[in-house]
């Protein structure tokens, strides 16, 4: 088996499809709540009541703001905010980001059968 497959890349378009994929993802689970209007993640996030705290709603509205901003991920432009070229880590830790966050949307959605821990509810 050759170290070149292509679901380990790390070229820099590679990671940013990971990312936009994720983001892509989040956004049509967030769609899919019944009576939502918003056509983006961040106006999907301002119109579902799922959120504990508006810090909660704030961090997944920044993480969609990234993925709009930042060079090539999902509208090719940049805001002034990148500060250095992605990295293997960013394409993982913002994809595990926003997925764990889709959780908040889909309420028979179980997140710990996603992640892989057990975990026993409380009542």
């Amino acid at each position: 088996m050759s170290g070149d497959s292509p679901s380990r890349s790390h070229k820099e378009t590679d990671m940013k499809t990971c990312i936009l994929k994720a983001c892509m993802f989040v956004e049509c689970l967030a769609g899919l709540t019944p009576g939502v209007r918003g056509q983006t993640l961040a106006e999907l996030c301002e119109e579902i009541e799922c959120w504990p705290h508006p810090a909660v709603r704030a961090a997944v509205t920044k993480l969609y703001g990234f993925c709009s901003d930042y060079p090539g991920i999902r509208h090719n432009r940049n805001a002034g905010g990148q500060f250095r070229a992605l990295q293997v880590k960013d394409s993982v830790i913002v994809a595990l980001l926003l997925l764990i966050a889709g959780g908040y949307f889909r309420d028979n959605l179980d997140i710990t059968e996603i992640i892989g821990v057990e975990a026993e509810a409380v009542a």
